[in-house]
């Protein structure tokens, strides 16, 4: 296959120091020759480099002028790739820079600037390099203090779009020595590399590339106690291929392809992510051709009027990618029709945070003038742009001017302008500037350069607010429209063409179709469908991109939110934290625009950090890269695209959470810089309320520099000492006099209540801290978010305390058991489940006692096991026995116990002589029979029957290939099922035992294999994967098993299952546990769900018979119980209304509760009794009946009319007095554009419809027989209205609409309706439900922005946000109710699921988890009635769920005292001394 290193002009230079002068205080590393050697061969052999490519190794230059020139001359020859790799000594001279040795090296620091070569010189030499790829690998001491980035590599000094990447790895970090290990051959970082390269990563992907190098080396070296290397990198050098790998992992072999014209492109992906393409991958960039012509002839036909052009589109639009890889190659091929444009020089930039230091440091090495200098020049006089780059030309051209010559320069993102950019002088200049260089500064000549801006189009008024740019967008403005659809069909299935992949039939048509190409697709989402396309490229199946490899990346729509999930979830705890923190540093917080992002310097946020959390920074940091979510250049990150920042709901949601502290933080790093800027002027530093709400947000300056970064301490600590200063300057004498007479005047009277005050503002503050600590604490350990929840609302009852509380209440949490030492990898229970035994990787089997979960306790000590660990434990039927399996060097691996009286557990016999490793156990049924799987495949079976003397039966018997994970006996016990990694499960007939049968026809599952049950009756095997799904077959006849059917339970792998005669509770690695109802096998349906806790995955999980109780490991070495038999949690189902195969579209609850009513999507409406609630009946009549979807409901104040609204257009008003009998009264149209929405006023007779024709129609429905208009229709949204509400006192409506807004009107006087205020604009998509609190003020909306807003109508004229948007859900918000109380907000969503809300205090609502009782589809619609007993919710699955409010509401009554029950005790001495160091420690339970 063909390589990055495999073409002609590529180079590689090999150097190696390892021998030097007599009497050098540098020991000798013989090992340095023959690992250069060996790597040179390794390279030819395996990397595909040309053998008169790979240059003379230069072995113990001679001093450091032979090893400079011998980097110059590679540098000068290598075209395509330089690779340079050294090895030997490095050293650190006493000004801190990093020096590679020579011979002529003889000591450690003195006498290194003539001795040894500065990495420094290795820069500059590699800076000229042609090459558009430069990697350097330095196998040396203290190698972490190279850096990457070696200035314009191209083929010309200008042209940086076609720039590759640079990237350097190092073997070492800043402050860490390489090594080379006594008696090996070779050094041990480059001898790894070597192995690497010719022996490949087992199961890893087919290429091996410079990235994949990196990371195998990172983990497989600290493993060997060597130095975990470090690397930089820019641009996209990462993903250079060295090698193909010769033990990938398998795929199965593609359909036979025709060749293509072309040698197939086997080692780069033609698709960039998340990237924009550039001037590399011009030969993917397809669908923009039309595009490119057009501009190249506006550009042509503008060039003589002097002045920059603007590119304008949407982010997401291409823009970047036009420039760099449609116009600028384009330009280079002569398509450009003016004369000599295709020698034009290319330059490219971004504008940055000093957009004048950018353009200097581009015209730097073209003209030949120190940075420095031509930064000033430039602020002193914009204008000299022009000149400068006449210069650049000039000098290009050999002193000469060259006729018609230009510069082509394109200024990206130019946005960056108003959102990175702080300084409004520097602003101006930089206008000024590019202004000057596109006009003519000289008569009869023609302007210097051709200027493009690419600006996004939401910047379109910031541009406007300079008259410079006013022209431009007037008279030179290009427009980036959307493709179409295609052209999208171009764009996906051309690059796979070129590039030599398939697209498997029905995949391009498919992304167009989720692209919603053929319904006037906004053109934001390309960098979606490139990420999308990128992770399916991933997927491949030989040269095929497959449906099936798109549907896994979650599709354009998830692909990013999967995938940034997966790397996210895949971090360490410290790593995740630091990803966080990172990512909120690349995001630029607007107050009017959306927001942007902006470079994070990686290097000054280590420095700031302890070396542990520089660690979680890396390797959070090399997370994000290799998904493509961030890209570096040297020291600088930045989100690979704005897009991002949209299509991740978890960094949506931190930015949201965090937006006020980051505008605060992102404020005093601009008065930072400004300050750094004037030189450190004291007149520019903060003072009064602006010190004050850094200090609220970061504490005191000390405590806040790992988070601020150096210059924003150094500016925060400067603005404190002189606010101090201030302070005592103004406090005289005279004042201080005053205050102490004063103060001894009043003490008597108000030194208590002062200190009373000071008391209760410190206790809010800690309960405040303790809050937040329980929210992080209830994952993983809900018994201390408990205890905390407890202390906070101990130290402060408040509303934001009980709703804590309640949150917690509310998980199915039983307790925790602690008491081993390492993380625990299998439990069972006792048949009784009052028995738990759990094995740990410590070692030990423990046994608890169970009989109350609340308060379980450990039974004794803790049971020894096998030399290397237990990993399985097994009951036998009776409890008596217990059988714990693990590893032993003597293969003793299984050690039965009497535990009959568990407290005091008695050895049986021997250990039992079995594989070297058990991972699963299982007795059969009677008792009589102990099998165990080998983690080699095999299966072992003893005779237990008397168990002190177990006996072996026969031979072992060979099932799997691969691990055995898990097993299972029928009912009967005649039938085994033994399940493996490979993804098979065997069944055995057992019915000799001392002969089992293998049976034919094994069952497959993908994933492999990693739970097994029968059913009671023993006719249906379930098969649980690693997949997260569990695959249903009948097995009345084992030898020739059927699959029924299959469960969807989640994505993490099933760890255990328990099996009823039509139910199957499913428990998954990632604690997600389902019920499903199996009445019909073949269709399951779900009808519960939890999340019951920890982050972290596990092996040990165990259902208690019957379901009742679950256990669960966690990460922190301790084993969670939960109650799985809840009821729902706080809301159990008491009813469920269902029948409408059709979907319940719409569903309204009538205010007497005793009745309800839902539409279908077949038209019909079904009224239904409510009177015993869980026995419903309903009516449905069977004539009349709306011709389209019903998408509203609704009854009149009094119950006797119900309203019903369709997209027919129609309304129907039906007489719903008698709950058994619906009957039609009148039927009218309403809508132009299909009834969405309708409500009743609470007073009179008013009915609103609201629909796709924008408008709010008032209907006078007095007499129903006669339905009549009110006025003319109320007009104020720019498109259809989707919701609509009356407030409690029918004086105001609200409606929500498709422009993304709600409104409200004033309806007091019905025949002078009119809008109050301002549009409330906050959601980024339709308002799809609006609801007030029965207090009338506060309204909540709901959008399919997926987002729930609260709003305070106090004043209606002047609403306002009531804290940030409420983001829980995963999918469109479609129904909102609050209770009558307005305590709870429920809301429904998209997402299959409803949530409960705390809002007794507004300001700070309180999500109080998931409705237990699980929809199978969208729920459409909620309501609680007026006794606020029953919540309601109805789903397109066709059925409406009926849940008990009772335990919430008595719950909420009694948190604190069911708190202190549920826990047992509050904190300990302890723990509050570290949550609350400054109050003395008070018993709170």
């Amino acid at each position: 296959m063909e390589t990055g290193l495999s073409s002609p002009g590529s180079r590689a230079l090999l150097i190696g120091t390892g021998r030097h002068l007599p009497g050098s205080r540098l020991p000798d590393v013989p090992a340095v020759s023959d690992t250069v050697h060996e790597l040179g061969r390794t390279l030819v052999d395996r990397c595909g480099l040309r053998p008169e490519n790979l240059l003379p190794p230069l072995l113990d230059p001679r001093d450091p002028i032979e090893f400079g020139n011998a980097v110059m001359a590679a540098a000068r020859q290598a075209e395509d790739v330089l690779l340079l790799h050294y090895v030997g000594h490095g050293l650190v001279s006493p000004g801190n820079e990093l020096y590679l040795a020579t011979a002529a090296t003889d000591d450690l620091a003195e006498g290194l600037a003539f001795k040894a070569l500065p990495y420094q010189a290795v820069r500059d030499a590699l800076s000229n390099c042609r090459a558009r790829s430069v990697v350097v690998v330095l196998d040396c001491c203290f190698a972490g203090r190279a850096q990457g980035s070696f200035g314009t590599a191209a083929s010309d000094a200008f042209a940086l779009a076609s720039l590759s990447g640079s990237y350097v790895l190092a073997s070492a970090s800043r402050d860490e020595q390489a090594l080379a290990l006594p008696g090996e051959p070779y050094t041990a970082f480059t001898g790894e590399l070597v192995r690497f390269l010719r022996e490949g990563d087992p199961g890893g992907p087919r290429e091996l590339t410079l990235e994949g190098a990196y990371r195998h080396l990172r983990r497989v070296l600290p493993l060997r106690q060597l130095p975990a290397p470090q690397r930089h990198l820019s641009g996209r050098a990462g993903d250079l291929v060295l090698a193909a790998n010769p033990v990938a992992a398998r795929r199965p072999t593609p359909p036979t392809v025709p060749a293509a014209s072309e040698p197939p492109d086997e080692q780069v992906c033609p698709y960039p992510g998340l990237d924009p393409f550039t001037a590399d991958d011009a030969r993917f960039f397809f669908g923009r051709a039309p595009v490119t012509t057009e501009l190249l002839t506006r550009l042509a036909e503008w060039s003589q009027d002097g002045g920059p052009v603007a590119l304008m589109g949407l982010s997401g639009a291409g823009k970047s990618s036009l420039l760099r890889a449609g116009l600028l190659p384009a330009v280079k091929r002569g398509e450009l029709p003016l004369p000599g444009a295709g020698t034009w020089p290319q330059f490219i930039l971004t504008p940055g945070e000093h957009p004048i230091d950018s353009l200097a440091g581009q015209l730097a090495g073209p003209t030949g003038c120190p940075k420095a200098e031509l930064a000033a020049e430039l602020r002193e006089d914009p204008a000299r742009s022009a000149h400068l780059i006449r210069r650049a030309l000039r000098r290009q051209g050999g002193g000469a001017d060259i006729p018609g010559g230009r510069l082509l320069l394109v200024v990206d993102q130019f946005e960056e302008l108003f959102t990175v950019c702080q300084d409004e002088d520097e602003r101006r200049r930089f206008i000024a500037a590019i202004c000057s260089a596109a006009a003519s500064d000289q008569p009869g000549v023609g302007a210097p350069a051709l200027v493009v801006l690419a600006v996004r189009a939401d910047f379109y008024a910031s541009c406007m607010a300079y008259p410079d740019l006013v022209g431009v967008l007037k008279h030179r403005q290009f427009p980036v429209e959307p493709l179409t659809p295609e052209q999208l069909r171009e764009a996906i299935e051309k690059p796979a063409e070129v590039a030599g992949l398939e697209l498997e039939a029905g995949l391009a048509d498919t992304l167009l179709r989720d692209l919603r190409a053929d319904r006037e697709f906004a053109g934001g989402t390309l960098p979606l469908l490139s990420y999308a396309l990128w992770l399916t490229w991933g997927c491949r199946e030989g040269r095929t991109l497959t449906l099936a490899g798109y549907a896994a990346t979650g599709g354009i729509w998830d692909a990013i939110t999967q995938q940034a999930d997966l790397t996210y979830d895949s971090l360490a705890p410290d790593a995740r934290r630091a990803a966080e923190l990172m990512l909120l540093g690349m995001v630029r917080i607007s107050e009017s625009t959306e927001d942007t992002r902006r470079r994070l310097n990686l290097a000054d946020l280590l420095a700031q950090r302890p070396p542990d959390e520089a660690a979680a920074v890396a390797a959070a940091r090399d997370g994000l890269v290799a998904a493509r979510l961030i890209t570096l250049d040297g020291d600088t990150a930045q989100i690979a695209h704005e897009a991002l920042l949209h299509a991740w709901p978890r960094l949506r949601r931190w930015i949201d959470t965090s937006r006020a502290g980051l505008l605060v933080q992102q404020k005093l790093l601009d008065a930072a810089e400004s300050w750094e800027r004037s030189g450190r002027d004291p007149s520019g530093l903060y003072r009064g309320s602006q010190l004050e709400l850094v200090r609220d947000q970061f504490g005191d300056p000390g405590r806040s520099g790992s988070r601020l970064g150096q210059s924003a301490t150094e500016f925060f600590t400067a603005s404190a000492r002189a606010e101090r200063q201030r302070r005592r300057v103004r406090t005289g004498t005279v004042v201080t006099l005053a205050l102490l007479l004063v103060a001894s005047l009043v003490a008597t009277g108000f030194a208590v209540k002062g200190r009373d005050d000071a008391q209760r503002q410190q206790r809010a503050a800690l309960a405040e801290a303790l809050v937040r600590d329980a929210d992080s604490a209830r994952p993983n350990d809900p018994r201390l978010a408990l205890q905390l929840g407890i202390a906070a609302d101990r130290l402060d009852h408040t509303p934001a305390t009980t709703a804590n509380l309640l949150s917690s209440l509310f998980t199915p949490y039983a307790g925790t058991l602690s008491g081993h030492t390492a993380a625990v990898v299998d439990a069972a229970f006792t048949p009784d489940g009052r028995t738990l035994a759990t094995a740990s990787q410590d070692g030990t089997v423990i046994l608890w006692d169970t009989g109350d979960p609340q308060h379980a306790r450990m039974l004794g000590r803790p049971l020894p096991s096998p030399d290397h660990g237990v990993y399985a434990v097994a009951f036998s039927p009776d409890g008596h026995v217990l059988a714990a399996g693990g590893g032993d060097r003597a293969g003793h691996t299984v050690q039965m116990w009497d535990v009959s009286s568990p407290g005091q557990p008695r050895r049986l016999g021997e250990s039992l002589t079995g594989p070297a490793a058990v991972h699963t156990m299982g007795f059969a049924p009677d008792g009589r029979t102990l099998a165990a799987g080998a983690a080699e495949g095999g299966v072992w079976l003893w005779d237990t029957s008397d168990p002190p003397h177990a006996q072996p039966l026969g031979q072992p018997l060979s099932a799997q290939n691969a691990d055995m994970s898990s097993m299972a006996f029928r009912p009967d016990g005649h039938l085994l099922v033994t399940g493996g990694a490979d993804g098979t499960a065997v069944l055995w007939d057992m019915t000799d035992r001392t002969r089992p049968r293998r049976l034919k026809s094994p069952v497959s599952h993908a994933g492999g294999v990693t739970a097994l049950a029968f059913t009671p009756d023993g006719r249906t095997l379930v098969v649980g994967g690693g997949d997260g799904k569990a695959d249903l077959w009948n097995a009345g006849d084992p030898s020739h098993p059927g699959w029924i059917g299959q469960i969807p339970a989640g994505d993490a792998p099933v760890e255990a299952l328990e099996v009823f005669r039509s139910q199957i509770d499913i428990a998954l690695a990632d604690h997600y546990t389902t019920v499903w109802d199996t009445s019909a096998p073949s269709a399951p349906r779900m009808t519960a769900s939890s999340i019951t806790g920890a982050s972290n995955r596990t092996s040990a999980v165990a259902f208690a018979p019957h379901g009742a109780l679950l256990a669960t490991g966690s990460a922190d070495n301790t084993v969670i119980l939960w109650q799985s038999k809840t009821d729902s949690g706080s809301v159990p189902l008491s009813a469920r209304l269902g029948g409408d195969s059709s979907g319940v579209q719409a569903m309204a609850l009538r205010s007497d509760g005793r009745a309800a009513a839902t539409g279908g999507g077949d038209g019909k409406v079904t009224l239904w009794d409510l009177a015993d609630p869980k026995h419903p009946e309903g009516t449905t009549p069977k004539s009349a009946r709306h011709g389209d979807r019903v998408f509203g409901l609704a009854f009149s104040p009094d119950g006797r009319i119900l309203a019903s609204g369709s997209l027919d257009r129609t309304v129907i008003l039906w007489d719903s007095s008698d709950p058994h009998r619906l009957r039609k009264i009148e039927q009218f149209t309403a809508d132009g554009g299909g009834v969405d929405g309708l409500a009743f006023s609470p007073v009179g007779h008013t009915l609103a419809t609201v629909g796709g024709d924008a408008a709010i129609t008032l209907w006078d429905t007095s007499d129903p027989s006669r339905p009549r208009r009110i006025g003319r229709p109320l007009r104020g949204h720019s498109a259809g209205v989707d919701a609509v509400a009356f407030s409690p006192d029918g004086r105001t409506l609200a409606t929500g609409s498709w422009d993304g807004t709600a409104r409200l009107w004033n309806i007091d006087d019905l025949a002078r309706p009119h809008r109050l205020g301002k549009p409330l604009a906050g959601h980024t998509n339709w308002v799809s439900s609006v609801a007030f609190s029965p207090d009338g003020h506060t309204l909540a909306t709901g959008s399919l922005d997926s987002s729930i807003i609260l709003w305070d109508i106090t004043d209606p004229a002047e609403a306002r946000h009531l804290g940030p948007p409420l983001i829980q859900h995963g999918s469109w918000v479609l129904g909102l109710a609050f209770s009558p109380d307005g305590h709870t907000l429920v809301s429904g969503s998209a997402d299959y699921t409803s949530i409960l809300w705390d809002v007794t205090d507004v300001v700070h609502p309180y999500d109080l988890g998931v409705v237990g009782s699980h929809h199978t589809d969208a729920v459409t619609s909620v309501a609680i009635s007026a006794d606020n007993r029953t919540l309601l919710t109805a789903s397109a699955d066709g059925t409406v769920n009926l849940n008990s409010l009772t335990k919430l509401n008595d719950v909420r009554t009694r948190a604190l005292d069911l708190a202190c029950a549920r826990t047992a005790q509050g904190l300990s001495a302890e723990q509050w001394a570290h949550y609350i160091p400054d109050l003395k420690y008070r018993r709170t339970c």
